[in-house]
């Protein structure tokens, strides 16, 4: 009998939850994983406009076909690149910049 009365009150426990008018909560991003792609964002951006020179990311393990694939090669390139300058703002500035405005960042040298 107690298992009977186990079994309905967590039915009736899903039910009432998957019946709830309010909206599921996506969940929020860690610090990290925002910055994260941030960073990816903004070299993606000035390499594919031409902003970072070349010499500087040609053969890099990081950067295959325009975009970011990270491993410890680009953790260490984006450090000592953080003071750097593209685009009249340092490496660092470009991605506050993009981690402050989030996923609705957008390169400024892309057209639409």
């Amino acid at each position: 009998m107690k298992a009977m009365v186990r079994l309905a009150t967590l039915i009736t426990i899903f039910a009432a939850t998957a019946c709830s008018d309010k909206p599921a909560t996506p969940p929020q991003s860690e610090p990290w994983e925002i910055r994260t792609r941030a960073i990816h964002s903004v070299v993606e951006c000035l390499a594919g406009h031409e902003k970072i020179p070349e010499k500087e990311i040609k053969g890099a393990s990081w950067f295959v076909d325009g975009r970011i694939r990270p491993n410890g090669e680009f953790a260490d390139w984006s450090s000592l690149h953080a003071q750097t300058e593209y685009a009249g703002k340092e490496l660092e500035e470009w991605t506050a910049e993009a981690e402050k405005a989030g996923g609705s960042w957008k390169c400024p040298f892309a057209t639409s």
